[in-house]
């Protein structure tokens, strides 16, 4: 049914979305804390910036990047000689354009990375190159434990945000969640119970539930992943 598809929808999100967040904010972060102060700066505004543009707004211009037709994305496909899917008619590409498009908000991530990066002591760094370790090496070994409350931090808010999951879909698909409602998501599907066919006891109780998720996740995580997370700054 539609609750099942839209919990579903909601979690494969989640998932793929907070996993992106991680990696792409701090792969950004790093190479960003490589340059001068200056283009630090300028790079971490620059990137920051779109995260600040409203939900509404995000969803239009998404609807103009992805359209099958004269969209930019498909554009910038065509002109590397691949042929662009139809992101928002093809119900095998419609989750990949809202994580896409969620992927706009990515600065926020990356300017807290970027600080915590600035906090890891030098000292380390040099130690570990002094011991003949390379670059790949130094960033598993050093830089990831050292970022991992960092990165824990947007592991659990990816969860609490990647549920909350409303505007974007909303712009690009309304309630109804595209073709084959294939963009189906919780909170649309709460919204649509509640104010199109007004059952709000449903909704209220699928709210329920959606709560009820979110802490357990979030209890699983600080159970089974916290530990892993270091404090100690050498």
């Amino acid at each position: 049914g539609p609750v099942r598809l839209a919990f579903a929808n909601t979690l494969y999100f989640m998932v793929v979305s907070t996993v992106l967040t991680i990696v792409l904010s701090t792969l950004i972060a790093v190479g960003i804390e490589s340059l001068t102060e200056r283009a630090n700066r300028f790079l971490c505004a620059l990137v920051f910036f779109p995260s600040l543009v409203p939900a509404v707004a995000v969803g239009m211009i998404f609807l103009l990047i992805f359209n099958s037709e004269y969209g930019v994305l498909n554009v910038v496909l065509g002109l590397t000689g691949m042929t662009g899917p139809d992101w928002l008619g093809d119900p095998a590409h419609t989750k990949s354009a809202v994580i896409l498009g969620s992927l706009w908000g990515l600065g926020g991530a990356v300017v807290i990375t970027a600080a915590a990066l600035r906090e890891i002591p030098r000292s380390l760094y040099e130690a570990a190159e002094l011991d003949g370790a390379g670059p790949i090496r130094r960033f598993f070994s050093i830089t990831v434990p050292m970022l991992s409350p960092v990165l824990f931090f947007h592991l659990s808010m990816g969860v609490i945000l990647s549920v909350q999951l409303f505007g974007l879909p909303y712009i690009l698909f309304g309630t109804f969640g595209g073709p084959g409602r294939s963009s189906l998501f919780a909170i649309p599907y709460i919204y649509e119970t509640a104010f199109s066919f007004q059952e709000f006891g449903y909704t209220c109780a699928m709210s329920w539930v959606l709560f009820a998720v979110i802490i357990l996740i979030n209890f699983t995580l600080f159970r089974f992943v916290k530990p892993f997370v270091t404090y100690d700054r050498g």
